[in-house]
């Protein structure tokens, strides 16, 4: 595990021990994820603050659970939330 990914799973601990919610996110689909995409940027260009690493993190994660949630809904739920989401 590279620097970069200890540190998101640093954060991914941090952020889930202080949001209930975040523990349905499965860890290590999100860091193998996130590895697979950095494998295909230059170390150069991932120098990034840890206040950057974690905004980025909480975004990830919560992108993770709508999709978990949208996952469970019915086909008329998921209807009914495009036609909301079209009007806005």
């Amino acid at each position: 595990m590279t620097e970069l990914e200890e540190r998101i799973s640093k954060i991914y601990d941090e952020l889930v021990s202080k949001q209930e919610i975040l523990r349905e996110v499965d860890k290590s689909k999100v860091l193998r994820e996130i590895s697979e995409v950095l494998r295909k940027i230059p170390v150069q260009q991932i120098e990034i603050s840890e206040f950057e690493l974690l905004r980025r993190m909480r975004k990830v994660l919560a992108i993770q659970v709508a999709f978990g949630i949208l996952r469970d809904w019915s086909p008329q739920q998921l209807e009914d939330f495009d036609k909301m989401v079209r009007r806005k």
